[in-house]
């Protein structure tokens, strides 16, 4: 969005700051509820992240392979998903993982899962008040092996 602004491909009439939401730039894994990624928290993070590494080996290796490291501080994997563009680094291992967005808007919370999520080049289920709150993954020991 920012490299949007920047290029005045758009001018809201609003910003709101999101960075206070709980949750929005954590990282949390649970055996049975799975892996848990904030909306805002960086490519770095999850590049630098054991858990990751350890149980979501292609997830880890996406976000080291995505841009400069400078890139990677900044970038944050809801950015690469809501930007929908057919090459995102994220998506494809996010999509194998079987990962659901978790959505936040005037209907309440819903999950999507994330080959429902993109509805074409640059465009996402998200409606104008929604936002993408988390990325979940379902537990590494649930992800069918035709995944893999």
């Amino acid at each position: 969005m920012f490299t949007q602004l920047r290029r005045k491909e758009i001018s809201p009439d609003i910003l709101i700051d999101i960075t206070a939401i709980p949750g929005i730039d954590s990282i949390d894994y649970n055996k049975i509820k799975g892996l848990w990624i904030g909306a805002l928290t960086s490519i770095r993070r999850i590049e630098k992240s054991n858990l990751i590494n350890e149980k979501y080996p292609i997830l880890h290796e996406a976000a080291a392979s995505l841009g400069s490291m400078a890139i990677r501080n900044v970038a944050t994997i809801g950015g690469n998903i809501c930007n929908a563009a057919p090459c995102a680094d994220m998506a494809v291992s996010l999509l194998a993982l079987a990962a659901k967005a978790k959505v936040l808007g005037p209907e309440g919370e819903r999950f999507v899962s994330l080959d429902k999520f993109f509805t074409g080049p640059g465009r996402t289920i998200l409606k104008p008040q929604d936002i993408l709150v988390q990325i979940v993954l379902p537990a590494r020991n649930l992800i069918s092996e035709e995944y893999i």
